[in-house]
């Protein structure tokens, strides 16, 4: 089975991030008579009727970024911290979130919940932290060059929604809500970026670095 082209993995990863919100607003519709979105976190989600998807919706969530890590693995010469970053990010906020759940607002703290609430608040610092180190990495990579501005902005704009959260404590699934709508965007934006400046060759990378050099990353 030849490897996935850049293209391919850009388009696997904006498919994997895209799950998460899809079953989140899917879950705010079926649970909306038991379930207040201002006030509870996304992760009660799983605790509700039909929250089984959570599971799918976190483990997508965590290949997603998981894949995209690959792809600046493929497409850029420097950056392994960035990557790293994110791969730990993945796990955070893959299987760990998703097999260990939280706890329902207002019951008291278990230690799966707790697991739970330390691996996303840790995935949410590490993509926080990861946005900034990418905007510098794809300031120094050609191709990457013009989505270097529009994750600065990102990540300063996530930076301000991330300080909602505690701000906001009467608010805690609003305010988280929208610091987790702006790294997703950017999770997805970025690799609709990688997509659309992908060359069409099945073994191509975005360096513009010979087929066979592409299993690098």
């Amino acid at each position: 089975m030849s490897p996935m082209s850049s293209r391919q993995l850009a388009t696997a990863a904006c498919a994997c991030v895209a799950v998460f919100p899809a079953v989140v607003v899917s879950l705010n519709l079926i649970q909306h008579v038991t379930y207040d979105p201002k006030v509870q976190a996304i992760s009660e989600l799983a605790l509700g009727r039909g929250g089984a998807l959570m599971v799918v919706a976190f483990l997508s969530l965590g290949s997603g970024i998981a894949l995209l890590a690959r792809l600046l693995g493929r497409t850029c010469t420097r950056g392994r911290v960035t990557r790293w970053m994110l791969y730990v990010a993945a796990v955070l906020a893959g299987p760990m979130s998703a097999f260990f759940h939280t706890d329902l607002t207002g019951q008291p703290a278990t230690t799966h919940g707790t697991i739970h609430n330390d691996a996303g608040l840790a995935a949410f610092l590490i993509i926080l932290i990861s946005m900034y180190a990418a905007s510098g990495l794809f300031r120094r990579e050609t191709i990457w060059r013009g989505f270097a501005a529009p994750t600065l902005v990102w990540a300063v704009a996530a930076t301000g929604s991330f300080f909602l959260i505690p701000a906001l404590p009467a608010h805690f699934g609003l305010a988280q809500r929208v610091f987790v709508a702006t790294f997703i965007s950017w999770l997805l934006a970025a690799s609709a970026y990688a997509r659309r400046v992908a060359p069409p060759a099945e073994d191509a990378t975005l360096t513009g670095a010979p087929a066979s050099g592409s299993s690098r990353g």
